[in-house]
């Protein structure tokens, strides 16, 4: 007997004692089988998802004795008994089985196990959630059996409802019918307004995702139903219950590639996921934006280029709020090493370089001070110690210096904080370019007419500048004034 076979028998609720081979049946399990008591809780499940009336009370009354073993019985009579509810129930005996049934052989009762497992997932396929459950017998489920120990996706869902909401098991099957409307409702709303169960729900998934994670490696059709199952806590009206459904995906995500199912995943989180983590952040900003950050760039870990310039973008259509949401997110990936390097190793810098750029030489554009405030961070955060520093550097110089030429004051004050703020950051780092900006500067203060607001703005900049870097020497300062007063 197999062990797929042995799994599905204990899925049903037979119990399966251990055995020294994890595919042979203990003595227990085959004394069941012989007698015919293993078959008699199958029968009533294939019987219930059928809504069969035939079976009447003495029927019943016999089964149970067949099941219990109480008494002197004939197992002949037993197992005709059985076939003919398995004839009843549609299930199809050849007579070689019935006749190998009769006498114990065990060849033969596999063969029948297996046309009911058959009967049984084909009548599942019509059934209600809450019928059928989805291969999971609900009276037989105990409702105290581990997480850890599941046999299926469903089943580990059941469990999981029924535990931390305290119901039964049918009540927790309700939940998940009609595509889990009713544990939707839960995850959004709480258990009559109290978030408590609904946390803890997430926190038992959390701690046994790895089980989670094998049953839908075991089977991967129920991987998007699943992970769908979980996304209402994206949407919930506690923040504590979104932080928590953060947390758990951030490691369904780390589980499922090390099964090699991060394709899986990622295509389910860009038809699903990605809307609704963004959502999260948006509207939680700083309560979520670290558990969200991760998540986003868990699922996305292979595809960041992908992620970033077509499906984030998509979902900020506007530039000026997606260069805005992706400065509120860049400090907390600075913060981790794993995610900086992930960002760097990826072509995705290249890409919001050349966008924000775009944005900045538009005139037109209302993105552009957030996009010369986004050129300015990426190249101190991520920039600045790679190979591209120094060409990066020229053009964002260059971005800075004709934003400060514009009319525009909000432009070129902007502008010209940036312009200070690259000024004292390489300075701090004793960068060859320093002296080469602060002349930069310097003749664009010389451009700039003693009238303008913005004059006094530089004057008082190069006073704190000195002031703090005495080592700048005042040559640098001092050559275009004179070469002003020369050609005036």
């Amino acid at each position: 007997m197999d062990g797929r076979l042995l799994e599905w028998l204990q899925a049903c609720g037979v119990t399966i004692a251990q055995s020294e081979s994890a595919d042979s049946p203990s003595e227990e399990l085959l004394e069941g089988l012989k007698s015919g008591a293993v078959v008699v809780p199958l029968i009533r499940k294939v019987g219930r998802l059928k809504q069969d009336g035939q079976r009447g009370d003495t029927a019943e009354a016999v089964l149970a004795e067949i099941e219990s073993g109480q008494g002197h019985r004939d197992r002949q009579d037993d197992w005709t008994l059985l076939l003919e509810r398995l004839s009843q129930l549609d299930i199809a005996v050849t007579p070689e089985m019935q006749a190998g049934a009769q006498t114990g052989d065990l060849e033969a009762i596999a063969a029948i196990l297996r046309a009911i497992q058959t009967k049984e997932a084909a009548v599942s396929q019509t059934s209600t959630p809450v019928e059928a459950a989805k291969g999971v017998y609900l009276d037989a489920l105990q409702v105290e059996k581990p997480l850890d120990q599941s046999n299926s996706c469903i089943e580990f869902l059941l469990l999981a409802c029924c535990s931390c909401f305290h119901l039964s098991p049918k009540q927790a099957a309700g939940l998940l019918a009609r595509n889990n409307q009713f544990l939707s409702r839960i995850l959004l709303k709480g258990l009559k307004g109290d978030f408590d169960p609904v946390v803890s729900w997430y926190q038992s998934l959390y701690q046994c995702t790895s089980r989670l994670c094998e049953l839908m490696q075991r089977d991967q059709t129920s991987l998007g139903s699943v992970l769908q199952a979980l996304r209402p806590g994206l949407e919930s009206r506690a923040v504590e219950v979104v932080q928590w459904s953060l947390r758990t995906y951030t490691k369904l995500a780390l589980d499922l590639e090390e099964r090699g199912l991060a394709d899986k995943a990622w295509e389910w989180f860009t038809a699903k996921g990605l809307e609704a983590v963004v959502a999260a952040i948006r509207k939680w900003g700083a309560e979520v934006r670290s558990n969200g950050m991760e998540t986003l760039l868990h699922f996305a870990h292979s595809h960041l280029l992908q992620c970033f310039s077509l499906h984030l973008r998509d979902l900020l259509s506007e530039s000026a709020g997606y260069f805005g949401f992706l400065l509120d997110l860049l400090p907390l990936v600075k913060e981790t090493q794993w995610a900086t390097e992930t960002l760097l190793a990826s072509r995705v810098l290249q890409y919001w370089v050349e966008a924000a750029g775009r944005e900045v030489a538009d005139s037109t554009s209302k993105a552009r001070l957030t996009s010369l405030l986004f050129l300015t961070y990426i190249w101190r955060e991520f920039l600045s110690d790679t190979e591209d520093s120094e060409s990066a550097l020229e053009s964002l110089l260059t971005a800075l210096k004709r934003a400060f030429r514009e009319p525009s004051v909000p432009v070129k004050s902007t502008a010209l904080g940036l312009l200070l703020e690259l000024l004292d950051f390489l300075t701090q780092t004793k960068s060859a370019t320093a002296p080469v900006l602060y002349k930069t500067l310097t003749l664009l203060m010389m451009e700039t007419e003693p009238s303008e607001l913005i004059r006094e703005q530089l004057v008082y900049s190069f006073r704190r500048v000195l002031q703090e870097s005495p080592s700048i020497p005042l040559g640098v300062l001092l050559e275009p004034f004179c070469k002003r007063v020369r050609t005036t």
